[in-house]
């Protein structure tokens, strides 16, 4: 006999919701652990199965797993079933196709979805929803390079997250505010939001939005030249990565971020070696003058 699914409870989802919003990731890990048999024989016919899947999106954006279980749960939902699918699960099923895009780097498939769900913000009263997709469409736009629309983006996602008293949640998107004031040249004010980022997150065990904020305090001072500073903020944010998954991808840029302010620093001191004269070839019977 085959075993009979559980079903996805209303109750579940809240308390996943709660967990986001507040960044207790351990805890949130913790609970998705203790539902594996959702995950593992995940069957898109249950209720509420279109919002579980964008909910475990998120998750994995946070740290959890990889993004190709995101792939394999979308991968489930026929054209039929879709099309059956009440509209606030399938906004979240188009949250989920979104985000795995957006981490394969496929931006312009990712802004698809986003902009979908956006285009139907007067159809949902799910504000959390609104304030994820206009972040999630900020950091898209900031890989293709367009910084001012990123900007606004992530201004307005910050400002849903803050109306609806999830500070935390408008602290993530803050980073992304900060680093994109950062490009446009306003490094004072970018260090500012990230401080106060920090201060928010620090209570919480949202360690890859740690590393991220040490690692933009880390580039920043690189850009200022500020080399050493650079060295000590990616080396806590390889710490706080590693707390997550010592294989994590960030771990590898963080590494090489710092080979490469190690090289500048290299470079820097070869240009202040100076020759004595004393060293200086002088040809016999000669001045000394080159």
């Amino acid at each position: 006999m085959v075993p009979r699914t559980a079903e996805i409870s209303d109750e579940f989802l809240a308390q996943l919701k709660e967990d986001l919003v507040c960044r207790r990731v351990a805890q949130g890990f913790a609970r998705l652990e203790e539902h594996d048999q959702l995950l593992t024989s995940f069957d898109p016919d249950k209720k509420n199965a279109g919002l579980f899947t964008g909910y475990i999106a998120q998750w994995v954006d946070v740290g959890f797993r990889r993004v190709g279980l995101v792939k394999e749960i979308v991968a489930r939902f026929s054209r039929d079933l879709r099309a059956r699918l009440p509209l606030h699960d399938y906004l979240h099923l188009r949250m989920a196709e979104g985000m795995a895009a957006m981490a394969e780097e496929s931006t312009d498939e990712a802004l698809r979805h986003f902009d979908f769900v956006l285009n139907l913000e007067q159809e949902t009263n799910d504000q959390e929803l609104l304030s994820i997709a206009n972040f999630w469409k900020g950091r898209c736009l900031r890989m293709k390079g367009e910084y001012d629309q990123a900007l606004a983006f992530a201004v307005k996602g910050r400002d849903l997250a803050m109306h609806l008293g999830h500070s935390p949640m408008g602290a993530v998107m803050r980073v992304l505010e900060s680093w994109l004031l950062f490009q446009k040249g306003n490094a004072k004010e970018a260090v500012e939001i990230l401080q106060s980022a920090e201060a928010i997150l620090r209570k919480t065990d949202d360690y890859l939005t740690l590393g991220n904020i040490h690692s933009s305090y880390g580039r920043i001072a690189r850009r200022q030249g500020r080399y050493q500073h650079a060295i000590d903020n990616f080396t806590t944010a390889i710490a706080l990565y590693r707390k997550i998954d010592s294989q994590h991808r960030n771990v590898a840029r963080s590494l090489n971020n710092m080979a490469y302010v190690k090289r500048l620093i290299a470079l820097q001191l070869r240009r202040k070696i100076v020759v004595p004269r004393s060293f200086r070839t002088t040809a016999p019977g000669g001045s000394g003058r080159a």
